[in-house]
């Protein structure tokens, strides 16, 4: 297919995508069909981010969470297209996806860094504990500044992503604090306004998404498929050890079940 017939149709693609999974599945089939122009697709890709509602913008993550994942897991593949673009620009995704004036799409940008970050191999639960840490008492301990500069002194891109998270639900927190304690005014951006429509869709998509986390949520990433002492450990602690009562409870099991096997 020409490259630029190629871009075009993978434009209408991330245009019209949608929180389903049919939806996400077709995407990813079309870019890995493609993965010679992995490039072009990349610039594509931020493209949209910069110029689609809000709602669009996270399908378009979730696309990016299932693209990658389904390259990671191909064993097969020598190449892994995309993935290091996306791990490159991750800080300027999250950036799209989150702008100053409307934090909507703050949550499920959190549970997909969580998500992806594993197929990466990186550890975050500091930079999580420290997220979820941020409260009203917190915002006097240290200054946007000092995380600002976090962000542009780390290299990670991990890091930098987990501490733009952390710096825009202090900035929220901080807008409803000024806004209660009325020192600034709510913001009506009609840029950032929500039409009627476009409440429903994020509902519904909202419910999609949050049906398809469930469905992966119990999933445990085990290095060589073996459980490790700490998690062994954990299980073994939750039951106590049996006792005599125990024993006659599966005394009488065995003695139901063994009358079951009689004609």
């Amino acid at each position: 297919m020409d490259p630029f017939e190629a871009r075009l149709q993978f434009i209408q693609l991330l245009e019209t995508l949608t929180p389903s999974t049919l939806a996400i599945q077709k995407t990813i089939s079309y870019a890995l069909k493609n993965h010679e122009l992995h490039e072009d697709f990349h610039s594509v890709i931020l493209e949209k981010l910069e110029h689609l509602d809000l709602n669009s913008r996270l399908n378009i993550l979730h696309f990016i969470e299932s693209l990658i994942t389904v390259i990671v897991s191909n064993n097969d593949q020598t190449e892994k297209p995309y993935i290091k673009n996306f791990e490159k620009d991750l800080l300027l995704i999250y950036e799209k996806l989150i702008p100053t004036n409307n934090l909507i799409n703050l949550t499920q940008c959190v549970e997909s860094l969580k998500s992806i970050e594993q197929k990466y191999n990186f550890d975050s639960r500091d930079l999580f504990e420290k997220f979820n840490s941020v409260d009203s008492k917190s915002l006097t301990n240290e200054s946007n500044n000092d995380i600002q500069n976090l962000i542009s002194n780390t290299e990670n891109t991990f890091e930098k992503s987990w501490w733009f998270l952390i710096l825009m639900k202090r900035k929220s927190l901080q807008n409803r604090v000024d806004q209660i304690q009325g020192m600034s005014e709510v913001d009506e951006n009609p840029n950032y306004n929500f039409t009627k429509d476009q409440i429903l869709s994020r509902i519904e998509s909202d419910r999609e998404r949050h049906k398809k986390f469930k469905e992966s949520n119990w999933i445990i990433n085990r290095v060589n498929l073996r459980v490790d002492r700490e998690e062994f450990d954990k299980i073994w602690d939750q039951y106590n050890e049996l006792n005599d009562d125990d024993y006659q409870d599966l005394q009488e099991l065995n003695e139901i079940v063994n009358e079951s096997y009689q004609i």
